[in-house]
């Protein structure tokens, strides 16, 4: 029997050492790339430090948890762990919960997974873009020239690719969901972000479409010129649309009582500008004064109301969504196959021989490891069920 695996990422790379570690000799595993290396998205991965999985693994990270669960109930995290242990990696996590290789190294991860390509005999033809699958006579032909018995397609997603050609899925007859950047920064229509570019501070940060919140986490935002980034806005763009509202907690962690409380301890005559350095850094503190129209105000010229207000603003920060940043600076694509077209076993309801794993499903996880950890979760699903 001949299997061919479409797309040599994270999932594709793992499906083929599970299948040939499994069957051995028994089976044929072809390995098509397009690109002139196989995974060379995971270099990109964790900063080139490689977090490949996360400790917290469940089905609540993603936008399709339903979907989710039931892989993560066979293919979870003891089971990642146990078949990227059995290659001869080393994982070490830190205080998040996410899991990297011992050397920090994706250039040192990535070379342990070709080795095994390369010892267990996958066939690995890179530089071979497929633009058509056509089945005949019970066989599948790529490209009208390999034939083959099962298919598994892992093309990956949009993001950091030279070039992405997903026409022969809807030859195939296959729903898509709309795709767009995943786990990128976000523009904003706000003029004044330049003076604070390259400052950083913790948030509670929302999303908010039609007026409701649809999104909300803690963490890092980074402000750029003309945009938001950092690892809450990462996860936010997941659920960003053309008219969203960005909504910043500026001081999480402190209530508005305290931040009143804070105040009225104040020396009466001194600048709001200053008074905020307690709790910014210069640039930000005077940025958000101006923008309040206080930069030349001194505490005892605001009324109890206007401390309320400055207080509820501080809290409720908002931002109007211009755009996503674009797929050259995304670290996923969000959309793709409607997952309801699969089974249980990721093998596609309308063409049994032909199975799905990783990014190219509508399946996006936040930061921190979970999408890669959907990537081996459906590579073993896949594995263990093709034949």
């Amino acid at each position: 029997m001949r299997v061919g695996i479409i797309g040599a990422g994270a999932s594709g790379i793992l499906c083929a050492i599970e299948l040939k570690k499994k069957y051995g000799d028994k089976l044929i595993v072809d390995l098509f790339e397009q690109e002139e290396k196989v995974g060379k998205k995971i270099l990109q991965t964790g900063n080139g430090k490689c977090n490949f999985t996360n400790l917290h693994l469940k089905e609540n990270y993603y936008n399709n948890p339903s979907f989710v669960k039931p892989l993560f109930e066979k293919y979870g995290l003891l089971q990642i762990l146990s078949s990227l242990t059995s290659l001869g990696i080393v994982s070490k996590s830190d205080d998040e919960g996410r899991y990297y290789p011992y050397s920090e190294s994706a250039a040192s991860f990535l070379e342990i997974l070709k080795h095994h390509l390369d010892v267990l005999g996958v066939n690995i033809y890179t530089n071979t873009k497929i633009t058509s699958i056509e089945e005949k006579n019970g066989f599948y032909l790529l490209n009208n020239q390999y034939q083959l018995d099962k298919i598994v397609i892992s093309i990956g997603g949009k993001a950091r690719v030279k070039e992405y050609d997903n026409g022969f899925l809807y030859n195939l007859g296959l729903q898509m969901i709309p795709d767009h950047p995943g786990l990128v920064s976000v523009k904003v229509q706000e003029k004044f972000l330049k003076p604070i570019s390259g400052v950083r501070i913790k948030v509670n940060a929302k999303v908010l479409n039609d007026n409701k919140v649809v999104y909300q986490n803690e963490g890092e935002v980074l402000f750029k010129d003309d945009s938001l980034s950092g690892i809450v806005i990462f996860s936010c763009s997941r659920f960003v649309k053309e008219k969203s509202v960005i909504e910043l907690d500026l001081v999480n962690g402190k209530s508005e009582e305290n931040l009143l409380s804070w105040m009225q301890l104040l020396e009466k005559n001194i600048l709001v500008k200053e008074a905020l350095l307690s709790l910014f850094p210069r640039q930000l503190a005077s940025v958000l004064a101006k923008e309040m129209k206080l930069d030349n105000v001194e505490i005892k010229d605001l009324s109890e109301k206007a401390r309320k207000e400055l207080i509820c603003k501080l809290k409720h920060f908002t931002f109007k969504v211009k755009s996503l940043n674009d797929y050259n600076n995304a670290q996923i694509m969000c959309g793709g196959i409607d997952v309801n077209q699969l089974n249980e076993k990721l093998q596609i309801k309308t063409h049994p021989s032909i199975y799905v794993a990783g990014e190219v499903l509508d399946i996006d996880g936040e930061c921190g490891g979970f999408n890669l950890s959907f990537a081996w979760a459906s590579a073993l699903c896949v594995a263990d069920n093709i034949i």
